[in-house]
C-alpha cells in the first residue's frame, strides 16, 4: 500500500478525528488513504496547480516579449539564488518584482522576456505551506472525503437516496455527484482555484 501523498489536502489523524474512528483503529486506514490520495490529485488537476508546496525543477516556458512572466501562483520562493534564464541572459532577482500571490514575475530592469519558444528557464517552489492552505479548499477536501466515506462504509455507492425504517432519505444531506463524482458543493468550494494564463 502506498504511503499518503506528501502534497496531501488532508492528514490522516484529523479525517479519523472528524470520522470518529479511534486512532488505534487501523480498520479503514487503506480506504482513507486512498481517499485522502484520491481527492488531492483530482483537485490539483481539476484546477491545475498544487496546493500544499511543491518545488519545480527547471521548468521551461515560452517567452512573451512581455514584462510580465506568470506561472502557477502563490510562488512561495525561486530557487536558485531567485535566477531565472531568459533567453541566453541570467536575471537575478534584482532585476524583477515577484507578485507571489499572483504567481506575477515583474521585470524592472528595462526589457521584457525574450520572445521564444521553450527559451525562459525558471526554479521555483509554488502553493500554500499546509498551515497556510485556503480553507474553502480544506472545507471541500474533507467534505468530500466525509460524504465518500459514507457512501463506502454504508455500500450506498451509487444511489442517490436510501431507505431507513421505510422512510426514504438522502445519503447525508448532500446533493447527489455530478461530473465525475464530485459533489456541487464541492466544485464551487474549488472552482474559483482553476489556474488560467492570463
Amino acid at each position: 500500500m502506498a504511503d499518503i501523498n506528501e502534497r496531501a489536502l488532508l492528514r490522516m489523524d484529523e479525517v479519523k478525528d472528524e470520522l470518529r474512528i479511534a486512532a488505534t483503529d487501523s480498520t479503514w486506514d487503506g480506504l482513507l488513504q486512498l481517499l485522502i490520495n484520491g481527492i488531492t490529485a483530482h483537485f490539483e488537476t481539476r484546477c491545475g496547480r498544487p496546493f500544499v508546496a511543491s518545488k519545480h525543477v527547471s521548468e521551461k516556458m515560452d517567452g512573451t516579449g512581455l514584462e510580465d512572466l506568470v506561472v502557477v501562483g502563490p510562488i512561495i520562493s525561486i530557487d536558485n539564488s531567485g535566477s531565472i534564464t531568459n533567453g541566453t541572459i541570467t536575471v537575478t532577482s534584482a532585476d524583477y518584482v515577484l507578485y507571489s500571490g499572483e504567481g506575477r514575475i515583474h521585470l524592472t530592469n528595462g526589457t521584457a522576456w525574450a520572445n521564444g519558444y521553450q527559451n525562459i528557464t525558471i526554479s521555483y517552489t509554488n502553493g500554500w505551506e499546509r498551515s497556510e492552505l485556503p480553507d474553502d479548499v480544506v472545507l471541500a477536501a474533507r467534505y468530500w472525503l466525509q460524504w465518500l466515506f459514507s457512501e463506502i462504509k454504508n455500500k450506498d455507492v451509487g444511489k442517490s437516496a436510501k431507505s431507513q425504517g421505510g422512510e426514504s432519505k438522502s445519503n447525508v444531506g448532500l446533493e447527489s455527484p455530478q461530473l465525475g463524482g464530485m459533489p456541487a458543493q464541492v466544485r464551487n468550494l474549488i472552482d474559483p482555484y482553476r489556474w488560467k494564463r492570463f
